[in-house]
């Protein structure tokens, strides 16, 4: 009974340490605010809006992973560190909105290339790299503007 006892200790031990090993593999990258063109035209990193409308709703994804093996999500944290509310895009395609002081998580296909937000008010936006090969935390920051 005893040498069970300690078997379930250092199993349980172990299983501490490893959570605390996979929680310092997060990548956390701090992006700075830039003001946007008035004048620009339409915005050349946004491909898909959020839909308005319940016509042609998504397909459940794990249909696609099991066509695709080894294929899965990945989880992007996001984090607003600003006054504003945000709208976040996974390689052009709208993935929600993160309220001022917030922060969220959405989930992109693997293999994707870039993270883009922009306020609601469309004056201030972000715009990083990303991929599949890890977990990233991307931290929008204020920038040099002023920000309440």
């Amino acid at each position: 009974m005893k040498k069970l006892l300690v078997i379930a200790m250092v199993a349980f031990v172990s299983q501490i340490f490893t959570a605390n090993t996979f929680a310092q593999d997060v990548k956390k990258v701090e992006i700075k605010a830039k003001s946007v063109e008035k004048t620009r035209g339409q915005n050349p990193h946004i491909k898909a809006q959020m839909p308005t409308t319940d016509e042609n709703p998504q397909q459940d994804p794990a249909l696609d992973q099991q066509k695709t093996r080894g294929k899965k999500d990945c989880s992007i944290n996001v984090v607003n560190n600003t006054g504003f509310m945000v709208e976040v895009y996974v390689d052009g395609v709208s993935k929600g909105v993160v309220d001022a002081w917030a922060e969220t998580t959405v989930k992109a296909r693997t293999g994707y290339k870039t993270i883009y937000a922009i306020t609601t008010g469309q004056t201030k936006e972000w715009f990083a790299d990303g991929d599949c090969n890890g977990t990233y935390s991307f931290v929008l920051l204020a920038g040099g503007d002023k920000d309440k």
